[in-house]
């Protein structure tokens, strides 16, 4: 008889102990410290970190529009801008 309310219990405090426990870590969200983050972007900023992707676009665009490019020639001048 005591054998069985043991294995009861101990079932039940397993059972709660994982329910709780798994709720709780998946709630936790990780951030790095702020002296880890601000030397990040410190570094990338110092190592001249390459123009946005869309300010390439809009350079390449304007070029190509200086240079009045329609069709495939403008494509391929783009994509080759682009790669610079």
């Amino acid at each position: 008889m005591k054998l069985k309310k043991l294995a009861y219990l101990s079932a039940s405090v397993f059972l709660t102990l994982g329910v709780l426990g798994a709720t709780a870590f998946a709630e936790t969200k990780w951030a790095p410290p702020a002296e880890i983050a601000g030397k990040a972007k410190e570094e990338a900023a110092a190592a001249g970190a390459p123009a946005a992707k869309a300010d390439v676009e809009k350079t390449c665009a304007a070029e190509a529009d200086a240079k009045a490019l329609k069709g495939r020639a403008r494509k391929h001048f783009v994509a080759d801008c682009k790669k610079r």
